[in-house]
């Protein structure tokens, strides 16, 4: 962030363009987390035999389903910040 003349800071703005190529972005990164959770539930019957690794890819599940929320809290935020 940098400081104008009168020492009030100034927030980068984005135009339209710039936004909605980060906001597309952000839809791929959770079309291919999606796509990983995906994966890892369909492998968790094949180590259900094994109590240290099927717990741990739970917790990669538990990970992975947290992300999206995180990039959809951090956009929005960003977003906030920009238009103002």
């Amino acid at each position: 962030m940098s400081t104008n003349y009168l020492g009030k800071s100034m927030i980068a703005s984005l135009d339209d363009t710039k936004r909605s190529a980060i906001g597309m972005e952000i839809a791929d990164i959770k079309v291919l987390q999606q796509v990983l959770i995906d994966s890892e539930q369909k492998l968790l019957p094949a180590v259900s035999s094994d109590k240290e690794i099927s717990d741990r890819l739970n917790d990669f599940i538990k990970d992975d389903q947290q992300n999206p929320v995180i990039f959809s809290r951090i956009f929005f935020q960003k977003k906030m910040l920009i238009r103002r």
